[in-house]
């Protein structure tokens, strides 16, 4: 007689050589592709500010605050806060103003103004946001530019008004096709491979 070959043994020997494969292989793809993913899934995106006004006596210095970088087709937020206290005599309206020449990329500017009313001694108010939205386009930018204008009205006939602009970098990094198919792969062999050493076990 032959030697007894122990079918289950060996299936499960080879299910379980599939899910070290399988997990090794899955490791290098999340070591790829794993920080940028889980960046963005968790919203772990540097902000970056700029200083506008702040040399320019008569206007009132802000800070604006975006994402360093965004994804094409990403929506994200503009913040504008106030950079110091300043007394208002009397009540004052000032105004923003946001926009872009990048039309193509940039789908949409919500609001597009926003006004503010400033009384006495005080910082700005509260922090004011718009809403950006982004296309996902083939080829997008590396970067564009918002215009922010300040407006500030001290009477119906008297204002003053300037112009200053933020950089918001494009991660155009693509996620690599054959990195996404290979994880893919690679998780369904880990999958099988435990559910079929499981099965055996349990047969």
């Amino acid at each position: 007689m032959g030697d007894f070959v122990d079918v289950r043994g060996v299936g499960c020997l080879l299910l379980t050589i599939l899910v070290v494969v399988s997990l090794i292989s899955l490791s290098a793809v999340i070591r790829d592709i794993g920080p940028m993913i889980v960046a963005y899934l968790v919203g772990d995106i540097p902000t970056a500010q700029a200083a506008l006004f702040v040399n320019e006596s008569d206007l009132y210095p802000v800070l604006v605050e975006t994402p360093r970088t965004i994804r094409p087709g990403d929506d994200f937020m503009l913040t504008v806060r106030g950079a110091e206290y300043r007394s208002f005599i009397d009540p004052t309206v000032i105004s923003f103003t946001f926009s872009t020449e990048e039309l193509s990329f940039v789908r949409n500017i919500s609001p597009t103004t926003i006004h503010v009313l400033a009384v006495g001694n005080r910082w700005l108010l509260e922090p004011i946001e718009c809403e950006i939205s982004t296309v996902r386009l083939d080829t997008p930018p590396a970067s564009f530019f918002l215009e922010i204008t300040e407006t500030l009205f001290f009477t119906p006939d008297t204002k003053i008004s300037d112009s200053g602009f933020t950089e918001i970098r494009v991660d155009r990094t693509p996620i690599p096709p054959a990195k996404v198919t290979q994880g893919v792969v690679s998780l369904l062999g880990f999958l099988i491979g435990v559910f079929g050493v499981a099965a055996i076990g349990k047969s």
